[in-house]
């Protein structure tokens, strides 16, 4: 697995985004997480947010992505 991936699962899981979720949805995330990893632009888009010094447009960028992605988990 990738830094980056790491780093957003675990920006995830630090931050109490997965709280909410089960166990199976908490394996769901993770696999959404990898299936947008694995798209090429997807992937260089989350590579460069990590190179950005401004901490504050990352987590924010960060927060949106995985509200998104556990939003949809709860939906279905």
């Amino acid at each position: 697995m990738q830094l980056e991936l790491q780093l957003f699962l675990l920006f995830a899981g630090r931050n109490g985004y997965l709280d909410k979720l089960s166990l199976v949805q908490v394996d769901e995330f993770k696999e959404i997480a990898l299936d947008w990893f694995n798209n090429a632009e997807d992937r260089l888009a989350l590579e460069n947010l990590f190179d950005l010094d401004d901490e504050i447009v990352r987590d924010l960028t960060l927060d949106n992505t995985v509200r998104e992605i556990v939003e949809d988990i709860i939906k279905n």
